[in-house]
């Protein structure tokens, strides 16, 4: 048997090195393709697609919870809670949020994730990581049948059918309007500065009542006081007054008052 040159055999031995040795991974081995969203029980669900870097959430991934589909809602609409948003026509809704794989939500994502929802129309996105949220009109791409945006963070997205007056209504970092306690639009009130002090008020005892939407947390009993901050949907609260439909409540280190027709309140908090 003929021996090979040694040259041929150094070129065979080239050739199989190149042949396992991985290629140098591209953007696309790094970012996932867009794809279905699932929520954190593995549900999924056509109206939602997202493009989630592989690093977005540090030992963790990033879920899609849907709220509405095709204009119906599956949740309630208050889990939006933004009426800027709601008075557009919603056609889909989903709530982006990441978790680690110890189950702990995480409010930070390292990479912008691109989100599509199915249809034509305007996205907004309400940034959950700061409250009150803020509102913004996404910039937008077509891809299909989807319409998609780009969010660096956890929240809300939601896709409508009109965009207001068709000039960007809502600049993108405008604080999100409460939910509604219908407040004066002329606002031609002057609010006091300090928080009306519930003594003058019926003291409770054992009352709870829990937010039915984003609401308005205000400096006294009245739609003309001073709003203090947002109280998040579905959030639990014991009342030590009332005044009124007012009850005075502590969200979160500060106290004031909230219209009791957004809230669902306890048998114990009286009449």
């Amino acid at each position: 048997m003929r021996k090979l040159p040694g040259v041929l055999i150094v070129l065979l031995l080239v050739a199989v090195a190149l042949a396992v040795v991985p290629p140098e991974p591209t953007q696309a081995d790094t970012t996932r393709q867009v794809t279905y969203c699932a929520d954190f029980d593995g549900s999924t669900n056509d109206i939602v697609r997202a493009e989630i870097p592989a690093e977005t959430i540090e030992r963790g991934d990033v879920y899609c919870r849907v709220i509405a589909i095709d204009g119906e809602f599956v949740r309630n609409a208050a889990e939006i809670g933004d009426p800027a948003v709601l008075d557009q026509g919603v056609i889909q809704a989903v709530d982006v949020y990441g978790m680690s794989h110890g189950g702990q939500i995480q409010n930070v994502f390292n990479e912008r994730v691109k989100v599509c929802l199915l249809g034509r129309g305007t996205l907004w996105y309400l940034d959950a990581t700061v409250s009150p949220r803020y509102l913004q009109r996404l910039a937008i791409t077509r891809e299909g049948s989807y319409t998609c945006g780009r969010i660096s963070g956890p929240g809300t997205v939601v896709l409508t059918e009109r965009d207001g007056d068709g000039s960007a209504p809502f600049a993108t970092g405008a604080p999100a309007r409460s939910s509604s306690d219908n407040d004066d639009a002329d606002g031609d009130g002057i609010p006091p500065v300090d928080v009306v002090s519930p003594a003058s008020a019926v003291p409770l005892e054992d009352c709870y009542v829990v937010t039915r939407a984003i609401l308005n947390l205000r400096a006294g009993p009245g739609l003309n006081y001073e709003v203090l901050r947002f109280v998040q949907y579905d959030v639990r609260l014991q009342a030590d007054a009332r005044q009124g439909n007012w009850f005075h409540v502590g969200y979160q280190g500060t106290p004031g008052w909230l219209s009791g027709t957004y809230l669902n309140i306890s048998r114990t908090c009286g009449d």
